[in-house]
Formats: C-alpha cells, sequence, structure tokens
C-alpha cells in the first residue's frame, strides 16, 4: 500500500509538478510583457497651453501675459491661467 502511494506521488511530482511549476512564471512575463506594451502604446504626452513664457516668444506689438482659459469672474478663473501672446 505504501509503495502505491509513494508511485502515485512520485508520478504527481514528476509530470503535474513540472506542469505546475512552468504555468506562474509563463503567467507573470505574459503579464509582464503585456504591460509594457500597453504603456509603450499608451504613453502620456508632455502638452502644455501655454503659447509664450517670455515677451521675446510673442511677434512685435505683443506681449506674453497670463490669461485665464475659462470664465474670469471677480480676479477669479473658472478653468486654468495660462501665458499667451496679446497686443499690447
Amino acid at each position: 500500500m505504501n509503495a502505491k502511494i509513494r508511485d502515485r506521488i512520485k508520478h504527481f511530482l514528476k509530470f503535474e509538478g513540472g506542469r505546475v511549476g512552468l504555468k506562474a512564471p509563463l503567467a507573470l512575463g505574459i503579464a509582464g510583457g503585456s504591460l509594457l506594451a500597453a504603456q509603450a502604446v499608451i504613453s502620456p504626452s508632455a502638452h502644455s497651453s501655454n503659447e509664450c513664457y517670455s515677451d521675446s516668444h510673442c511677434d512685435p506689438g505683443e506681449s506674453c501675459e497670463s490669461v485665464c482659459n475659462g470664465t474670469l469672474y471677480k480676479d477669479t478663473c473658472d478653468g486654468n491661467w495660462v501665458y499667451r501672446c496679446v497686443d499690447s
């Protein structure tokens, strides 16, 4: 009886154990590769809504000023403050 149990355990470790042991690293590798591929495809873009940073970036007769990119009510901007070239 003990020999049968030992044979079954050996059989399990020899055939099933190898397969079970391979699944975890393989799944981890696939998940990691998928994450890296997704990161490469969907990368955040560095976008600035500022036209200028100083008067030298603007055309002659314009100056670089901070402007509300939304609704301005009593010096409070409901949006973002951005720098744009405006006529002087």
